[in-house]
């Protein structure tokens, strides 16, 4: 910012008075402020267990789950676990087939989102 200041000073013996003019100049400087911002993303995978266990520990059993690259098919002899990564829009789910009576379960994140039982088959 530029300022002109005039001032009238005193004769220095002649009747008509003596203008100078001097040039200020001022800066100003807006204080410095840091923000620090945070942004939480939402989570774009979700993390999946599946597992099938049954009463008897004879026969295999056939299963078909959703993984990381589309439907899987594995023939397995129960107690079975399996953990994988999906996008949070992929439905996690298990298909288990065989000669036993089967249990089958979907977490998702540590929380159970399906269950089912039963003889020869289940769906999770």
């Amino acid at each position: 910012m530029l300022a002109l200041l005039f001032a009238a000073c005193g004769s220095s013996g002649s009747d008509s008075p003596t203008t100078s003019v001097a040039a200020v100049e001022s800066t100003t400087t807006a204080p410095s402020t840091t923000e620090a911002t945070t942004t939480t993303l939402p989570a774009t995978t979700k993390t999946v267990t599946y597992e099938v266990t049954s009463g008897a520990v004879t026969g295999d059993v056939l299963l078909t789950y959703t993984s990381e690259q589309g439907e899987s098919l594995e023939s397995v002899v129960p107690p079975w676990s399996k953990t994988v990564v999906l996008p949070v829009a992929e439905r996690p789910s298990i298909i288990a087939l065989g000669p036993v009576y089967l249990k089958c379960s979907v977490t998702v994140d540590g929380k159970v989102v399906s269950s089912n039982e039963g003889f020869g088959s289940c769906l999770a």
